[in-house]
């Protein structure tokens, strides 16, 4: 793989554990894993608020150290305290000040999480009980990640169908028609800056290909009058990776551009060099090892594709490996 001859993929024995926030965090993950086995034990929260802040703290904790397998405890944790302690939805109205926090993040964990994962189930809110849609705004608007809430919705919907073994053409097709009816330009007008524009619409076009190439990876089912093989032909991808260079890293929608790359980058190995210079500035960015781990996943998809012992769906591969991965 001639493109990434010369690349330093950092490693986190020579990266982090040089900064010292990273010593930081370490300290403060102890910390709050005693809190939480603290609270737990008692049979009831006396700190509702600082629970699950802990708990989604200790999700970036994990991406701090790997972007895998543990995140996903941590996240079935907070679903099961909700359901042991038996709170209401509407809790977060009594703590106002972390309520849009705690549903936001949660929206991002919870729906871009499973992704990678062989079981996942329909996202739905445990903090609030306002409709889905207004959380994933609400979520586009708030957080890294800036997903536009309408793929972010159909990307809830392809998790919970993918677990379905009927797929009921019906779910598809209300997919399909979610994905064709999103504008990357409508959406990119929409922002308050008019300098923003231009990166507003390559992002949109990043996400709404990587959206499409995922559903085409797991979802089985034939719908009359739709083509389920790749929404996005490989061509099309290509344009929207090759766009990538045009953004400067610095631009907050930057940040939330690693699940889309790793998705197209795996689905289109063509523009490998790009995809791994947008993993490099993303490292710069976050300082985390999922991101180098996005990287590293790809290269054995890349090399594996050439060996020609590639699974047919890719994606097939990533739930085999007995990782779950989550890169946002």
């Amino acid at each position: 793989m001639d493109v990434l001859k010369g690349v330093n993929i950092p490693k986190i024995s020579t990266q982090l554990l040089q900064v010292p926030a990273y010593n930081d965090a370490f300290y403060h993950k102890q910390k709050t894993l005693a809190f939480l086995r603290d609270q737990c034990a008692r049979g009831q929260l006396r700190n509702p608020d600082e629970v699950f802040a802990s708990i989604l703290l200790s999700i970036w904790f994990e991406l701090m150290d790997s972007g895998k397998d543990r995140w996903k405890d941590h996240l079935h944790g907070l679903q099961d305290i909700m359901q042991t302690f038996n709170f209401p939805k509407g809790l977060t109205a009594s703590i106002p000040y972390f309520s849009e926090c705690f549903d936001t993040n949660y929206a991002i964990f919870g729906i871009i999480g499973p992704t990678f994962v062989k079981t996942t189930q329909l996202y739905q809110p445990i903090f609030t009980t306002i409709p889905v849609i207004d959380v994933l705004k609400l979520s586009e608007s708030q957080t890294w990640a800036g997903c536009p809430a309408e793929l972010l919705f159909a990307l809830s919907l392809i998790n919970a169908a993918s677990s379905d073994p009927e797929q009921t053409p019906d779910v598809v097709y209300h997919i399909c028609t979610l994905l064709r009816k999103f504008s990357p330009k409508q959406w990119a007008a929409a922002g308050s800056k008019t300098d923003n524009v231009m990166p507003r619409y390559n992002f949109a076009r990043m996400w709404r290909a990587a959206v499409g190439i995922y559903a085409s990876q797991v979802l089985n089912a034939a719908v009359e009058g739709f083509d389920i093989s790749p929404q996005y032909p490989t061509s099309s991808s290509d344009s929207v990776v090759s766009n990538i260079r045009s953004m400067d890293p610095s631009n907050a929608h930057y940040r939330g551009l690693l699940w889309p790359t790793f998705v197209i980058g795996a689905h289109s190995p063509t523009q490998r060099s790009v995809i791994v210079e947008s993993n490099g500035h993303s490292w710069a960015i976050w300082r985390c090892e999922n991101v180098t781990n996005a990287l590293r996943l790809l290269q054995r998809i890349w090399g594996l594709r050439e060996a020609g012992g590639m699974p047919q769906r890719w994606i097939q591969y990533v739930y085999e490996s007995g990782e779950a991965w989550i890169f946002v």
